[in-house]
Formats: C-alpha cells, structure tokens, sequence
C-alpha cells in the first residue's frame, strides 16, 4: 500500500517529497518505511506521552 501511495504521490501529484513520522515503539512501521526507501531525517526526543511515559517521534522521508 505503501508503495502504491508514494506512486500517485510522485506520478500524479507532483510532489518532490514524502515525510512520514512514527513513534520509536512502532517497529513495524519503521521497517515498513525503510523498505519503500524512506531514510531517517531526525528524532525527537521525548516528544510523545504514550501509556505513562515519554518515548521518541522518528520522521522519515523520501525524495522522488
């Protein structure tokens, strides 16, 4: 599905890039994004309060 959004994105819409952010506990979705050639541009620590503490907001992106 992925994949398949970042196509209409680039070939439809025209767009340069793509960020996405998941939170440092989801796996998955890291893996899922870095897969589909998403490349990790930053942290931000402690941002998210999630079952009563602090974790990280990871932003990936990917260019065209």
């Amino acid at each position: 599905m992925v994949k398949k959004i970042c196509g209409y994105i680039f070939k439809k819409l025209k767009l340069k890039k793509i960020i996405a952010g998941t939170y440092s506990v989801a796996k998955s979705s890291q893996k899922i994004l870095i897969k589909n050639n998403f490349k990790l541009e930053g942290v931000l620590k402690k941002q998210i309060f999630f079952k009563n503490k602090r974790i990280d907001l990871h932003f990936y992106g990917r260019t065209k």
